[in-house]
């Protein structure tokens, strides 16, 4: 049996295409590092919500997945681990 083609799923496809080509596009002169992963993270997550390819909670769960990972690469490293010695 064939599925049934439907115009949101291609237009789903192609958002998510689209952020991932902007997901690793140079970012440019002067911008933050972390704009044009996060721009790409915005475009997925638009696509899918507009169109409905999926359902909502999973692109809310998909988002909110990938913008976590982008949490702890803005800050540098030494900022990451207390430099505090243990209290005894």
């Amino acid at each position: 049996m064939m599925r049934s083609f439907r115009l949101s799923h291609l237009i789903a496809t192609f958002g998510v295409l689209i952020g991932l080509i902007v997901w690793f596009l140079p970012t440019p002169a002067g911008a933050n590092p972390q704009l044009m992963p996060v721009a790409g993270v915005v475009i997925v997550a638009v696509s899918l919500w507009a169109t409905s390819a999926v359902p909502e909670y999973f692109t809310a769960i998909i988002f909110f997945f990938l913008a976590m990972g982008f949490k702890d690469r803005a800050r540098p490293l030494s900022s990451r681990a207390s430099t505090r010695p243990l209290s005894g």
